[in-house]
Parts: C-alpha cells; structure tokens; sequence
C-alpha cells in the first residue's frame, strides 16, 4: 500500500479514531488507545486533524509548538515528534502521517474524528448532534510551552460551541415557522440551555413554543427568570427581540438584527434604537425594485466620465494628542467607531459616537489592546482586533454585538499582524491582511465569520511588503487594497470577489494612509502624499485615469471611512511636527543645546551620535527629507538628492563618514557620504527595501537588513564598494547591530517581539539565536540600540500608547529605565551617546475627526 497527503489508497483500510470533544485520545483501527511519550504529539494530531485538508507547513508546526527556541532545534523537536506518531502504528495499518517536501498531513480518510460526526449531523439533524456533543473541544487540554497552542484550542473550541448553538437554535426556529411541535422545539431548546445558559435565541424558542402551547404565563415567567439572570451575572437587560417574543402575532422563521439610530445625549441607552419590522418588511419588498433601477440607472450612465465627488462643510467629531481613530462609519452613516488610547489612560479600547454629536460610548473594556473596529453590514455588530502585550498573546478577531451584545473571539489574525478589517456585503466573513509565514510578504485573507478559518485570497510578488488596509465596496463584488512596495511605495488594487482577479488601479510612488470606497462604488477615496502634503484624493473604478484631489484646506488626512448606505464620510487629519530633544531624568527632555528647532510644520527625526558627539539626523527642514550634520555649533545639510526620503544615518567607528539609506520612486538604496558632506558613494542601488546599516568595528564592512532576495536577510557589503554584498543570516532579521567586541549579532526578526543574538565570528552567525530581550514590540523595531557595552530598548506599557527605553549592562546584565526615557512612540528613533545620554524624537500635534457629507457622489459627466 502506498498514500500521500492526498490519500490516494491502493487497499480499502480501517481508520484511527481521534476523540476531540472532552477528553482528547487517539485509538488505533483495531480499537487500542495509544499512549504518546509526550503529549505534544497528540496536540499536534489535533491540530492537523482541523485543519483545512488535514496538512500545515513544517514552518508553521515548529513555530507553534516550540516557540521559545532557534528554528533549527524546534524543527529537529517536529522531526521526534513526528517519529513518534510514526512508531505507534501497528504493523499491517495506515500510517497515519505523511509528508510531502515542507507540508506534514492526515492522509484522506485514514483518521476519523468526533468533530467530523458533529458537523455531519449538524447538516442533517442539527436537533440529533447534541447527543453528540460530548464537551467542550479538548477540554483541559493544554501543553507546556506553547501558549499559541493554547489560545489556538481556546478559539477553536468557542468557535465549535458558537457553530453548534447556531445552527441549533435556527433548525428550531425553522421547525416552528414550519408548524413543528412545540414540545419537541421546546425539549431540544430546553437542552441547548444546559449548553449555553444565556443565549437568548435559544430563549426565545422556549418562550414562542409555550405561547403556542397556550402557557402565556409560562413564557412571561420564562423571561422574567432570564432577566433577572442577565442582571445579576452581567448587568444587562434581555435583547428587544426577547422582549417582543411576547407581543408577536406569528413565529417569525428568524429575528432582525439590531442596528443603531441615531439618539440623545443622555445616556448610552438613548442613544440606540431598533429598527421598527414595518420598516425591515417595507425594505424587503422594495429591494429587488431598488435593484432593477440601478442596473437600469447604471446601463444609462457607465459611459459617461465620473466626475469626483465634493466635500461638504467639515465638522470636527473629536481630536486629541496623538492618538490614531482609525475610525469606521456605520452602514448609515449615523455613528463612527473608533479605536482609542487616551480616554481612559493605560487601555485601548472600542467605542462609538453619534456623528449628529452625542458624546463617545465606551464599548469594550478589556486590558488589552483593542483597535481596527468594523461595522457589520447590519449595522448589529462590530468586528476588532485585539492584542494582550502584557500577556504576549497573538492577535484576535473579536465581534461584539451593538449595543450591549456580548463578545466572541472569530479566530487568531493570519500570521498574528493587526489589520484593519472588512465585512463582505453578506456579513459571512472578514478580509484583513495577515502573513503566510515569517518573513513573507503580507497578503490579504478572508476569515470565515463562524469557524475562524482564513483563506488567503492574494498573493503579491515576493520581495514586497505586501498587501493590507482591504475595503469592500458596497455591493461586494470588489476588495479595493492597498499593495505596498515598501511603506513609500504603495499602490491601489482591486480584487474580484468572484474570481479572485487582482488589478491595479493606481500604482503610486508615494505614501497612502487610508482607503474608502464611494458610496455608490464607482470609485475609491484615498490619502497620499503624492503631491507634497498627504491630501485626499479620488480615483474611478474602472481605472485609466488620474487620481483627482479633493477640496482641501484641512491637516495632512490619513485614515478614511464611507457609509455603506449614506452620503457620508469620516476621516483623521493630522497636525503632526517632531524635533530632537535631549533625555535628562524621567520623561523631562530639552532641545538639543544649540540646536536650532525646525520651523512650524517641519521635523526633525533619525539622530545618530557620532564617538566624538556630533549629531546627524534627518530633516526636511530644506523641502525634502535630506541628511543634516550638527557639530561644534554648526548646522550643515549634507545631501541635496532629488526625490528622495532619507532614513536610518549611522556613524562610522572613526567619526569620519556616515552610511544612510535612500528611497526614490519605491526603491531603496544604500550610500556613504563624508563628514563634511562632498561626494556620496553609492553601495547598493534600486533594492526593493533596505534599512538598518552599522559599521564593523574595524570600518571595513557594513551590515544592513535587506528584502532583496523576497524575505528580509541580513547583508554584508565593504564599505569602500570594491565587493558586492553577501547575506550572512538566513530569513527573518530585519534590523541589525553588532555586539561591542564584534563577535555577537543583534538582530529583531520581522514579525516576531523580542531582541535575539548569536554568535558572530568570520562574517558567519556561529550557532543558534537566544532571545535576550522578550519585551521590544515587533512595531518598535528601529527602537533599539547597542552603544558602549550596553543594549537600548524600548518596553512598551500594556496598551502600546507609550513606551520606556530601558538600559541593560551585557556584561553585569544590570538592567533599568535610561535617564529621560519615558513616553516614547511606536516607531520613534532615539540614540545613545558613548556617555549614555539619550537623543530622542520628540513628536507634538494633534490628530482631528472629521466628517463630512459628500455631494454629487459618482455624478457623470456630459
């Protein structure tokens, strides 16, 4: 007999049996449980048995379950494990894992799982699988030193839950609409409870079928009980909904969601409302109407020109000091909602605010770090991601219905990276952007709203940074997208949602922060810098034109958002400037001495301290991003290259030249210029993305983080450009500095939190990575330094708003907070003296939400 992962079988063969449901044991064909030596092995068989196809990268499996060690000793621990499942098969049966070049699978149909009997009678007799319903899926289950493991069964196991109370508690809504009994709705309702005890779907069944028993008082007493439960253990009231149970004429066959109304100030509950089911009936009947004059209106008018649309009068909706919104409006356009990290100090959280201007509601309070809210296309809930950096746990997609529903974990973010989200038109799934794997470019997935399952539907080519920011547009039939090149490189795609084709619509070679469609969905909206200052700016569906600003007047705008239904939209304006400000003690800091500070509107970001003090950083202070040299007093710009946006300037070990990174038109260079300016020599040229160079401590060679060859390495170059550059890491480093001897390499891996080091000797990595410092955000991956025997960093508070760079001594491991440290952004470089002062970045302004109305939305042109 010979199988693959496929399953072609030469022999009809019995199956292994896999109990997920309680009590998690694998049995052989014949029957015989097997006993693994350790139990990450049968967690790795649960694993594969749900996933799609039964098969997942060998990447992916050491990652998950041997997070902690270099990737070398955790792929060598899959391998034991691996053999070990391989051992227990007995002589004559399947085997029961097999291989194909990097993925690891189940064969088809050689193991059989509980969860595949419950799916399948959830299809055919949905009331018949809570016989089968055994207990929560693998219950007390968990394994040392894999807390992804962990939260992976945890979401898993409420997914499952939530898919079996659904699809329960329709069937049984179905029975009654159809004249079921009421007895029987009502004995397997009564069931679902023992399940889920507060799920009032499953409580309105019960109510309905003693009304149509004729035991009214059963039913009030019924919901009297529930209301009283629901104050007591979660101090809400039932659902409207529930309450109407009572006053309905017939059994409806499903209940209309909830959505949002505009309301008062005077609390959070005058501000929501349902809508009337005279309303929801009327919007039935006038839908296909509706629809048959838009494709009429659309056939009258697609050859006509779009004319861009206009912004209305601005109204600020709220504004606070560095703080992003990252706001979304609801599908009529009546309430935005935003992510924020300044109203309550130390947490960020949900909340929404009547654009009619109510004050915020606050609704989510979890520690962690909750951002990307989604309206979904009912306007009845909202999807969001939500991160534990305290905790170090991955990245989740939460939904919590409005106004007062209770939260559900959807599944992990692809790849554990935050991204905005997006409801398709029929509110069944997500799109977001997420990572195939370390160091592969982001791509956009759609996660299945119920299992948590996410496909990926793009794939950009390799060497860019990817894709994410996904909006669909108001009838579903296209994804908009953001493709970026690298962060100043960025261009709007379009994809199918029939068929997964991916075009361009504009391919910028600039920055683009935000991305909405028009409500009409004949074009997009989007904010850029292509012109100087980042505007708003709309570009037509159908492609072949060139984008056009819209009125302006306002701060530089970055994030955007529309109503699926309304004439409305909502986006961030920005007054932002930084200088150079030198730590003292706490968060007290001071201008550099002598240093003039930029004018209004300018900044000054990038510091690197040369051995002697002198001072090069990045500005704009002349128009465009140049490198300055600040010494003895004196103020001199040291490049006037066109076009370009420098970053990342480094001192070499004698003080007499300095190696930056350039980015001109998407590409990414690496030069050399002298103390005093004068000729640049150019190291590399035209790489997609590079960043991060430091000098050897002889001045020989540098070393710089590149995605030249598809995945970030670290590279080697001499510094005189006599010898091209060669990659002394494998994938996955993304930002580089060398240890003060010259024998260690610090590197943070893209993706990844922590700071990692290896030995280092002949221009090799000598050995395995050890991860020296856990606590640096994988955001705050240009945060960081190694200066004088001693490793900078910064350690973000628990809702990632600010963060401290803390001191450690390598050689005596002393570790504390730096003089003047504290309250330093994601993404703002400092340095460190030779004497252990800090230059850091010091970043003012405010952000603004604005809205508007939009006037003449898609109009044509003669």
């Amino acid at each position: 007999m010979r199988r693959d992962l496929r399953g072609r079988v030469k022999r009809h063969v019995a199956a292994w049996r896999l109990s997920l449901l309680g009590q998690c044991q694998l049995r052989t064909p014949s029957g015989e449980p097997v006993n693994f030596a350790t139990r990450k092995a049968l967690a790795l068989l649960a694993y594969l048995s749900l996933q799609q196809n039964r098969r997942a990268s060998r990447e992916r499996l050491a990652a998950l379950f041997w997070p902690e060690g270099d990737p070398e000793q955790a792929r060598l621990n899959l391998r034991k494990a691996l053999s070990m499942i391989r051992a227990a098969k007995p002589a004559g049966e399947a085997p029961l894992i097999a291989t194909e070049g990097e993925l690891v699978g189940i064969p088809e149909g050689v193991l059989t799982t509980d969860v595949d009997e419950l799916d399948r009678r959830l299809a055919q007799s949905p009331a018949d699988a809570l016989s089968t319903y055994a207990g929560p899926l693998l219950q007390d289950f968990s394994i040392r030193g894999a807390p992804d493991f962990d939260d992976w069964v945890l979401l898993q196991a409420q997914a499952l839950h939530q898919r079996v109370v659904e699809r329960v508690v329709q069937a049984l809504d179905e029975a009654l609409a159809g004249g079921a009994s009421p007895e029987a709705a009502g004995e397997t309702a009564q069931r679902l409870l023992a399940l889920d005890p507060l799920n009032e779907r499953a409580h309105r069944v019960v109510m309905r079928a003693q009304i149509r028993q004729g035991r009214r008082a059963a039913a009030v007493q019924h919901l009297r009980g529930l209301e009283d439960r629901l104050r007591r253990e979660l101090g809400v009231e039932p659902d409207a909904a529930t309450r109407n149970v009572l006053n309905e004429r017939e059994s409806p066959a499903a209940i209309a969601p909830v959505a949002l109304e505009p309301g008062g100030r005077s609390s959070d509950e005058d501000a929501f409302r349902a809508p009337s089911r005279r309303r929801a009936r009327l919007w039935a009947w006038l839908a296909p109407a509706i629809v048959l004059a838009s494709v009429a209106a659309w056939a009258a008018w697609t050859w006509r020109p779009a004319d861009p649309p206009e912004l209305g009068e601005l109204r600020s909706l709220a504004s606070v000091r560095f703080d992003y919104f990252q706001p979304d409006l609801s599908p009529k356009g009546d309430f935005v909602a935003f992510s924020s990290r300044r109203r309550v100090p130390g947490n960020a959280d949900i909340y929404i605010q009547s654009v009619a201007g109510a004050a915020p509601v606050r609704i989510t309070t979890d520690p962690a770090v909750d951002e990307n809210p989604a309206w979904s296309p009912d306007g009845a809930a909202i999807a969001f991601t939500r991160v534990e950096m305290a905790k170090g746990s991955p990245c989740r997609v939460i939904v919590v219905g409005i106004p007062r529903g209770r939260e559900r974990a959807v599944g992990l973010c692809p790849g554990g990276v935050p991204s905005r989200l997006a409801w398709s038109a029929d509110g069944r799934s997500f799109y977001l952007g997420g990572r195939a794997g370390v160091g592969r470019p982001r791509s956009l997935f759609r996660m299945d709203v119920a299992t948590g399952e996410a496909i990926r539907v793009t794939t950009p080519p390799e060497g860019y940074w990817g894709d994410d920011e996904p909006v669909v547009s108001p009838d579903g039939r296209h994804v908009a997208f953001m493709r970026r090149v690298t962060w100043t490189s960025v261009g709007v795609f379009v994809l199918r949602t029939d068929n997964g084709e991916v075009r361009p619509l504009s391919e910028e070679r600039a920055r683009l922060w935000g991305l909405a469609w028009a409500p009409d969905g004949r074009g997009v909206f989007f904010s850029s810098n292509r012109r100087g200052d980042t505007g708003l700016w709309w570009l037509p569906l159908k492609g072949g034109e060139e984008p056009r600003r819209l009125a302006g007047g306002f701060q530089d705008v970055h994030a955007v958002s529309t109503a699926r239904r309304a004439n409305s939209l909502v986006f961030e304006a920005l007054y932002n400037l930084s200088d150079l400000r030198v730590g003292r003690s706490g968060a007290d800091r001071t201008g550099v001495p002598g240093l003039p500070p930029p004018q209004p509107g300018k900044s000054d970001w990038f510091p690197a301290v040369a051995p002697d003090g002198a001072l090069a950083f990045v500005s704009d202070r002349s128009g465009s991003e140049q490198l300055w040299r600040f010494a003895d007093g004196a103020l001199d710009r040291l490049t006037d290259l066109p076009g370009i946006t420098s970053q990342n300037p480094r001192w070499s070990p004698d003080g007499r030249q300095i190696a930056f990174v350039a980015v001109r038109d998407g590409r990414s260079s690496l030069y050399v210029v002298g103390r005093d300016g004068g000729p640049i020599r150019v190291l590399s040229s035209g790489a997609v993305e590079e960043g991060s160079p430091v000098w050897s401590a002889d001045g020989r060679h540098i070393y710089f983080a590149s995605r030249r060859s598809g995945a970030w390495r670290i590279w080697r170059t001499a510094a005189d450009g006599t010898t091209p550059a060669e990659p002394v890491t494998g994938d996955g480093p993304r930002a580089v500095r060398l240890g003060p001897d010259g024998r260690s390499l610090f590197v943070v891996i893209d993706g990844r939190a922590g700071i990692w080091m290896a030995d280092f000797a002949q221009g090799r990595v000598a050995g395995s990575w050890n991860l020296v410092e856990p606590t640096l955000a994988s955001d705050d991956w240009m945060n960081w330094d190694v200066v004088g025997g001693a490793l900078y960093y910064n350690r973000r508070s628990t809702d990632g708003s600010s963060g401290e760079v803390r001191r450690r001594d390598l050689a005596s491991g002393e570790d504390g907070p730096a003089p003047g440290g504290g309250d330093v952004p994601m993404l703002a470089s400092f340095a460190a003296t030779p004497d252990g002062r800090l230059i850091l970045t010091y970043r003012s302004g405010e952000m603004h939400l604005m809205s508007a109305d939009l006037r003449g939305a898609g109009r044509g042109r003669r």
